[in-house]
């Protein structure tokens, strides 16, 4: 059985400072429901501390395997009663010349219980309400570390030049992933190198993702 809802199609105005009754919803002309924005797209997600960001600063990229260096996303919470960790944005540049590397990728992988092995921290984590007592984030980021299975490309990033690093000024990437895909427990995802590892201390990175209960 559907639901039947009556609204208007004018114009309401409030004056400010009380609390009014709902009326009904605001219809267009052609019964289609309109709604507006009274604070940016993802201010109430990251006012209930559940967006978060990682920065990697000055890291070769390395071409998908176990050992991964650049920016990768583990998600360690529980399948049970753990999160997903829904990304984003992806962005970043290549601020080295990287002659053999042809382009960047996001790549994903799975399989991952326990946190890989032989990381490095990541420069930068932190939720995006910027305070002293930042909240914290189930899934965590590192400049690299070895996962138990290799990740494998999903979508491109950029493309890259032999000589992006001195010719000009390089404008990178920002993907914007509008939260299609996601990270469940468990899995991670990574950027990664393809025709060879960006140079050493050759990329900077970012992921921003949303922390969403199971």
């Amino acid at each position: 059985m559907g639901i039947t809802m009556t609204g208007t199609t004018g114009v309401q105005n409030y004056g400010g400072g009380g609390i009014q009754p709902v009326q009904g919803f605001r219809q267009s002309r052609d019964g289609g429901l309109v709604v507006s924005e009274y604070n940016g797209q993802l201010y109430t997600a990251a006012a209930d501390n559940r967006v978060f960001m990682a920065y990697a600063v000055a890291v070769a990229t390395s071409t998908a395997g176990t050992a991964m260096v650049g920016l990768q996303l583990w998600n360690g919470s529980s399948p049970a009663s753990g999160v997903n960790l829904v990304l984003l944005e992806v962005g970043g540049m290549i601020v080295v010349t990287s002659a053999t590397t042809t382009s960047l990728v996001l790549a994903t992988g799975t399989g991952q219980p326990n946190a890989p092995t032989s990381t490095t921290a990541i420069t930068r984590q932190t939720g995006t309400v910027i305070s002293s007592s930042p909240p914290g984030a189930q899934g965590t980021a590192f400049n690299a570390g070895t996962f138990v299975n290799a990740p494998t490309a999903i979508m491109n990033l950029m493309h890259n030049t032999a000589a992006i690093g001195t010719t000009g000024e390089d404008n990178g990437f920002r993907v914007d992933l509008k939260g299609r895909l996601i990270i469940a427990p468990q899995s991670y995802a990574c950027v990664a190198a393809v025709g060879a590892a960006v140079a050493a201390s050759g990329s900077n990175l970012d992921m921003t993702w949303m922390e969403v209960p199971v």
